[in-house]
């Protein structure tokens, strides 16, 4: 609750956001408990927290809170839930799937098993992973899979080398920003030059 970002989003205009954290704090739970007590259920989502955000300052006094972390956060009073990446068999399948709602018709995955299994390994079980290729796939409908898988082998290997500890998301992050036409990768590239945590749309 250092950045006001929740409030904002929550529709309170900049000049009535306190300064103190504390009363940050007070506000949002203030807010979210005027939706509950009208009957709107509410959850709150905190994805990718680090150990050393404030978390329980986040969560709704009232409602529901699902918070992801790639780290242990034992201090919450939550059920911990440790989720594996998806077996081989989870991940093509999820490919296939995305790719046939992505592109009705479209049964690359059905129609050559091996390569799909071989995309949906390469992306080391990460959903994340497996949504991007199947964006960049449903992108290009006629690249075979094999070639795609080619592509992020190679990129996983040379991921590997240099200790990536995400070589199967960075290799699909990769492939992702190598569709995108040259001004939007000038943009992203362009993007690491903000000095702040944030930038806004």
């Amino acid at each position: 609750m250092s950045r006001p970002f929740l409030l904002r989003a929550l529709s309170v205009p900049d000049e009535v956001i306190p300064a103190a954290f504390d009363e940050r704090a007070r506000m949002y739970r203030a807010i979210l408990a005027t939706y509950t007590s009208v009957g709107t259920p509410i959850l709150v989502v905190l994805d990718n927290a680090s150990p050393d955000t404030d978390v329980q300052a986040l969560l709704p006094g009232v409602g529901h809170a699902i918070v992801t972390s790639r780290h242990t956060l034992g201090r919450l009073p939550a059920l911990l839930l440790d989720l594996s990446t998806l077996s081989d068999t989870d991940a093509t399948e999820l490919l296939a799937r995305l790719l046939t709602a992505k592109r009705r018709g479209d049964t690359r995955a059905g129609d050559h098993p091996g390569d799909a299994a071989a995309v949906a390994r390469a992306c080391a079980g990460l959903p994340l992973a497996i949504h991007l290729v199947a964006a960049l796939l449903a992108s290009h409908p006629t690249m075979p899979l094999a070639v795609l898988a080619d592509r992020l082998r190679d990129l996983r290997t040379r991921l590997d080398n240099i200790d990536n500890d995400r070589p199967g998301l960075s290799a699909a992050f990769d492939l992702s920003y190598q569709a995108l036409p040259a001004d939007q990768q000038r943009m992203f590239r362009l993007l690491t030059l903000n000095p702040g945590p944030q930038i806004s749309t």
